[in-house]
């Protein structure tokens, strides 16, 4: 799946490729005021075998069905809430329908079911350019910003601090991945194998083309 600036989403499998515009509407939902570009996307089986997510370059998440029976249905809902472009939109491992956003000066943690923001963290000094979950506990996320630091954030215990900073590179944090024993986040939550001993390792990519 992908989604290019043209607002146009692209999903293929081995046989067809499909493409949906994201700024369509169906009869029961009025027309966008802004034509808006997909930056991010996350798509997460564990969510269902259809739906996705679409992270903009307007701030606006937008939730779809890929198998929806017309390309105006494709989208079945918008969740407003950043002032600039979305750079990360990814679903909870453990508990699919919550999912996290990264976009302007915050982070932001929604439930499918519900059109604002449950968690937002304060506005921070630097502008957030990339974020994940942790893939060992439910409740905890990692942002990094532009200054390069890295953020750890456990919504369970302090909603407005960070639990653990610290400045990783010289440059904009633009992409990371943990893992928790070995096990990477994009892999099964509930993993148990540990080749690194329990150790929880974190590999961060930044705008000038180093990894830490």
């Amino acid at each position: 799946m992908a989604v290019p600036l043209d607002s146009m989403l692209l999903y293929a499998n081995n046989t067809t490729t499909t493409t949906t515009n994201i700024n369509n509407t169906s009869n029961n939902r009025p027309t966008p005021i802004m034509t808006m570009s997909g930056l991010c996307f996350d798509y997460s089986p564990q969510a269902g075998p259809a739906k996705f997510l679409v992270g903009t370059g307007q701030g606006v998440v937008l939730a779809g069905n890929r198998k929806a029976k017309t390309e105006a249905e494709a989208i079945t809902a918008r969740y407003p809430g950043h002032h600039g472009a979305i750079v990360s939109v990814c679903r909870n491992p453990f508990l699919p329908k919550y999912f996290l956003t990264i976009g302007d000066w915050t982070a932001k943690v929604w439930a499918e079911d519900v059109k604002h923001a449950l968690v937002s963290t304060p506005y921070q000094i630097s502008q957030l350019t990339a974020g994940c979950w942790s893939p060992s506990k439910p409740g905890v996320y990692w942002t990094g910003s532009n200054d390069g630091c890295v953020q750890v954030w456990d919504v369970l215990q302090n909603r407005k601090e960070a639990q653990v900073m610290a400045r990783v590179a010289d440059a904009a944090v633009t992409s990371m991945s943990i893992s928790s024993g070995g096990a990477s986040s994009s892999s099964n939550p509930s993993s148990s194998s540990s080749p690194n001993g329990g150790r929880q390792l974190a590999a961060i990519g930044c705008s000038d083309g180093s990894i830490s």
